[in-house]
């Protein structure tokens, strides 16, 4: 069983070990929800690969543009999809991809 009562530890985090990446532990799940309101208000959004635990979201990665503004409503993603170990190559790629962009 999987659960969010401790902060992960370092085999979890290094799952991961691009310098570009934060990764974060909400114990109280206010990312996964402002995700669902996110989605809820872009609903052209795949969340077909989005990992789910009933209603959160969890071990999911997340890319964002260089101009995303986290104001009022979290922005969408440029690249979103999970569980993080089986979407490395792809998270790699976008990744790169916004580096490329960004340059």
């Amino acid at each position: 069983m999987i659960t969010d009562f401790w902060p992960p530890g370092r085999t979890v985090l290094g799952r991961v070990f691009d310098p570009r990446a934060v990764q974060f532990w909400d114990k109280g799940h206010l990312v996964s929800q402002r995700m669902r309101e996110m989605t809820q208000a872009n609903p052209s959004i795949d969340t077909e690969s989005w990992p789910r635990m009933g209603r959160v979201i969890w071990d999911l990665a997340a890319v964002y543009g260089k101009d995303a503004r986290w104001d009022a409503a979290m922005p969408p993603p440029a690249f979103a999809a999970g569980p993080v170990v089986a979407v490395v190559e792809e998270l790699r790629k976008s990744l790169d991809d916004q580096l490329k962009l960004n340059n």
